[in-house]
């Protein structure tokens, strides 16, 4: 069962008197605990030969524990055009993506990604006037730009971090109960990353949510980079620094 479904049901089924904030906390640390292996200070990958005559690709690196049970993996693409794509492959959750820029000086190579931080934007629409049953009713599952639906959302309200208000589209047993929607953001799976808050202008109507992306959300969460710094030898990467965005 998907780690986002569970923390539904666990909010779903609880007692009113429980803490939700020590729930929230609690299900944030115990993923934290089992999936933070992302590229770490001192973690080195290892150049990829295979791709050396590939026109538009410059290098790629890739990285995978030792000695583990559920290997994870790591891929970082270098373009000849200044991009970066990197992925990382979990065993036991769902896979990260990335893309972006990057720079090289003095030999290091530092990355940023082109989503960062509350910088995604969701657009909406207002297709119809209709009267529906209740608020929630208004949305559905939001696309990117190419049109794909994001399975994987939830929506947050009216510039609250209220967990208990969450709305998972996917779930369709728990719809939280809103006397309107003033404005909405756009969460993706557990790794605490959400749009910026978009107002809605409208009080009546149906509710149509573009995120301002081309990337599928649903095969890969998407990954904040923010000057990560590598420094290169032969053969391979070694990572200087961690930051908040490593895990």
């Amino acid at each position: 069962m998907p780690a986002q479904q569970q923390a539904v049901d666990v909010r779903r089924y609880i007692s009113s008197d429980i803490n939700m904030q020590s729930i929230k906390i609690s299900i944030y640390v115990t993923l934290v605990l089992l999936f933070a292996t992302n590229a770490s200070s001192g973690q080195t990958m290892i150049l990829n030969r295979s791709t050396d005559k590939e026109k538009d690709i410059l290098s790629v690196y890739t990285w995978r524990p030792k000695n583990s049970d559920h290997p994870n993996s790591i891929k970082l693409t270098l373009f000849k055009n200044g991009h970066f794509s990197y992925f990382y492959e979990y065993t036991l959750n769902q896979h990260e993506y990335s893309d972006g820029v990057y720079k090289i000086s003095h030999g290091i190579i530092i990355l940023n990604s082109t989503i960062q931080d509350s910088n995604l934007v969701a657009d909406v629409t207002y297709p119809d006037t209709a009267i529906t049953k209740n608020e929630i009713d208004r949305l559905s599952f939001p696309t990117n730009r190419k049109g794909e639906i994001i399975f994987n959302a939830n929506y947050w309200f009216n510039y609250s971090t209220d967990i208990t208000t969450v709305y998972f589209p996917k779930d369709t047993n728990f719809k939280p109960n809103l006397d309107s929607i003033k404005s909405i953001r756009v969460g993706f799976g557990t790794n605490q990353f959400y749009t910026k808050w978009t107002k809605i202008t409208r009080k009546h109507g149906h509710i149509n949510v573009v995120v301002d992306t081309d990337s599928n959300l649903n095969n890969y969460r998407p990954k904040i980079i923010k000057d990560w710094k590598f420094k290169m030898s032969t053969g391979q990467l070694t990572r200087l620094q961690a930051d908040k965005y490593s895990a």
